[in-house]
């Protein structure tokens, strides 16, 4: 574990102060409400609710506590855990989109220690356990509001590693 975001790889834990090294130099594409401590203690699922930890979306920082349903309180998060989920627009367009009306929650599957989850390839999924693929009628374009960037995927919820800046 290292005391930077960027000094941790996908699977160690991190740290509240890895944590707010990330919201800072932007490595974690959101933010949290309540005060955080500055320590080097590990941050658990329940930590998410206690201090509201939230990634960007159309209306502020959703929570991301909802999204481990299932998982134990008590689990202690890695980077990919933080990393693995975005929120999208809903709203879907042929042509790049950007903006679009309301939220969903997108994740994608682990894929090495190293190397951002969201790459050309990655495969989308509507449920943090990555079960259930998210398909689309046709190849897609879904804005992503942490970074105001359109993903390009196809119809069967991959990304192709088209993106457009807004």
């Amino acid at each position: 574990m290292a005391d930077t975001w960027a000094g941790n790889t996908y699977n160690q834990c991190v740290t509240f102060k890895a944590f707010l090294d990330g919201v800072a130099t932007g490595g974690f594409a959101g933010g949290c409400s309540n005060a955080t401590p500055d320590t080097r203690e590990l941050i658990t699922v329940a930590n998410t609710d206690t201090y509201y930890i939230g990634i960007y979306g159309y209306d502020g920082e959703p929570s991301i506590y909802p999204t481990f349903s299932g998982y134990s309180t008590g689990m202690v998060l890695t980077r990919y855990d933080l990393s693995c989920s975005k929120i999208f627009s809903t709203s879907e367009t042929t042509s790049y989109n950007c903006g679009g009306t309301g939220e969903q929650f997108l994740f994608v599957p682990y894929i090495n220690t190293t190397t951002n989850p969201w790459q050309t390839g990655a495969q989308l999924y509507s449920n943090r356990a990555c079960t259930t693929a998210k398909t689309f009628a046709g190849t897609r374009w879904i804005y992503y509001y942490g970074n105001g960037e359109s993903y390009e995927v196809s119809a069967a919820g991959t990304l192709t590693g088209n993106t457009f800046a807004c």
